[in-house]
């Protein structure tokens, strides 16, 4: 028992605490150290390197077998996936139109599954290789087994929604047709509505433009010929012609019909004209065929026939006053629901594109926060087991130097789409807390070596920590206060919530996260490790280019070095 709770707390101090200097709590890691100094590895670093490698893996493993069991498929994506579509499709767009989607991200969801299955059994080989008994012989295999699985880990994901674009999965032209279609008919049995029976009438004497045939015989296929254009073929051109035609019969006709048919006049001029009264036709023809749709359009838009609506008081009313009242209502309903249905289209399209983006989020949020996260630790890495050399320091300014413009870039687009003072805070609190990397990465160039030079370099990066937990608690308020100062509380936040911040998602996310950022800790130091012992055996092999290097020193920071003082400067 004792052996196990001692093994337990190695591998968690060393792994989650210390460093691959100082990795020395639990007997296995005494047992590496002194395999080490067996193999005349002196230095003290082989050991505890050896040791958090070992303890890292472990605890990788452990989150790796936690985010796979977490993202199995059985756990049923698809109800999800659809139950968020059902409740963001607008009216008319049946979710039988997105199935190869939901199927294709189902798969996609099944592929990544097994992608981890992979990567795991990569992590416990290399685990098996690192093992104590096997560490000192093994190294190198079990290097380049977790850099294999690095890459498997992150590279398929990535690549996958970078160049595969989900959309293409959903016949958007059939969705069109579908949100015409509903237009179309909602328009054309609009009650009271003389519409389709008038471009029937105006069909058949052939008058009726090429593109508007067939669209009251069959508008669904109508409306998958017309494709994007549909909503300007009906409701921009067609609607306002038939209207101003059906304003020139009533006016040259109706006022000069027989008693018997002047009701019927009013409310169907057109058709009455068409099946009765052929010697009208001449004038209705002429208004359809001269028509300029634009001049139409202007002239029945909204502002026009409320204008119409509210010239008829609340006095004494004829039946042409009344039918003129409600022609206009009900024209100002049919444009009203134009607009409506322009956005349905669009609408469609975010809710697919929120369905992807929620599900490209979920997949590589965690991986690339890891993935940050685990370089940083591997940089660190090799400035403690290094702390007196200063290229780790240039590298993470380098690094941060390099990435912030684009945040800033990102920020600044948003803060001038959407912002104001309150989120101009928050956006200063983010490029504060991406930049401190540049702040660390000169701090510690100036450490020097030896355990003196290591705990300089532990107090400075629990210093950062100190300021990046100032700047991120200071940007989250200052953008929880935009968002609730906007009103987005419902649309924002309840979606967040529901969808995104659940119990079982955040678990999911936090294991992946921890699972990403062990195999990059690991892979990345192991990296750099063998990067930084090259470059340093390669340059100690070329002494004659010391000279150059301490004249073009004392060039650029005007000191003069001899050769052979370059170790004591």
């Amino acid at each position: 028992m004792c052996g196990a709770i001692d093994f337990v707390y190695g591998v968690l101090r060393n792994a989650l605490w210390d460093d691959a200097a100082v990795a020395e709590s639990g007997a296995f890691a005494k047992r590496l150290a002194k395999q080490a100094e067996g193999e005349s590895f002196t230095s003290g670093l082989v050991g505890p390197y050896l040791a958090w490698r070992y303890s890292y893996l472990l605890v990788g493993l452990f989150f790796g077998i936690l985010s796979a069991l977490m993202s199995a498929p059985w756990l049923g994506p698809r109800t999800r996936y659809e139950e968020f579509l059902a409740r963001q499709l607008p009216q008319g767009v049946p979710p039988e139109r997105f199935a190869e989607l939901i199927a294709a991200m189902e798969g996609i969801d099944i592929g990544a599954w097994m992608l981890d299955i992979l990567v795991l059994l990569g992590v416990s080989c290399s685990l098996f290789l690192a093992a104590p008994s096997r560490a000192m012989v093994n190294v190198r295999s079990s290097r380049r087994v977790i850099w294999c699985s690095w890459l498997l880990a992150f590279l398929p994901n990535f690549l996958l929604f970078l160049v595969f674009p989900l959309r293409a999965m959903v016949d958007w032209k059939a969705i069109t047709a579908d949100v015409c279609f509903q237009s179309v008919m909602n328009t054309l049995t609009l009650p009271g509505s003389q519409l389709r029976w008038n471009l029937k009438l105006l069909e058949d004497a052939g008058i009726l433009e090429e593109s508007m045939q067939g669209i009251t015989d069959a508008p669904r296929a109508w409306c998958m010929a017309q494709g994007s254009n549909w909503h300007e073929s009906f409701f921009n051109q067609s609607v306002p012609c038939v209207w101003l035609a059906e304003d020139k019969c009533r006016q040259e006709f109706c006022h000069q019909a027989p008693a018997a048919f002047s009701s019927q006049c009013l409310m169907g001029c057109v058709q009455l004209v068409f099946t009765q009264f052929q010697q009208a036709r001449p004038a209705v023809m002429e208004a359809m065929t001269k028509c300029d749709s634009q001049v139409a359009q202007k002239a029945y838009s909204p502002t026009n026939l409320r204008a119409q609506a509210s010239d008829v008081g609340f006095g004494a009313m004829d039946e042409a006053d009344i039918m003129n009242s409600m022609l206009s209502t009900q024209r100002l309903t049919i444009i009203g629901f134009s607009e409506s249905m322009t956005w349905a289209s669009i609408q469609a399209e975010y809710a697919v594109g929120v369905l992807v983006s929620m599900m490209v989020g979920q997949s590589l949020i965690a991986a690339a926060l890891g993935l940050a996260s685990g370089f940083s630790e591997a940089l660190l890495n090799l400035k403690a087991m290094f702390p007196g050399n200063q290229a780790g320091g240039w590298l993470l300014m380098l690094s941060t130097f390099q990435v912030v413009p684009i945040y800033m870039v990102i920020f600044a687009t948003f803060q001038q789409l959407l912002g104001d003072g309150i989120l101009a805070l928050a956006m200063a609190a983010a490029t504060l807390y991406l930049s401190l990397g540049m702040h660390t990465g000169y701090r510690i160039t100036s450490t020097d070596s030896g355990e003196k030079g290591r705990w300089r370099l532990y107090r400075l990066v629990w210093v950062e920590y100190g300021l990046r937990g100032l700047f991120a608690s200071a940007g989250l308020a200052a953008l929880l206060v935009w968002v609730l100062q906007k009103g987005l509380t419902e649309s924002l936040l309840g979606y967040i919530r529901a969808d995104l911040l659940t119990p079982f998602a955040i678990a999911s996310m936090v294991a992946d996260f921890f699972a990403r950022k062990a195999l990059t800790a690991v892979a990345g130091t192991d990296a750099m490790v063998s990067a930084f012992v090259q470059t340093e055996t390669w340059r100690m092999r070329q002494e004659a280019e010391t000279k150059g290097v301490l004249e073009l020193h004392s060039l650029v920071e005007a000191k003069v070095y001899e050769v052979s003082s370059l170790g004591k400067e």
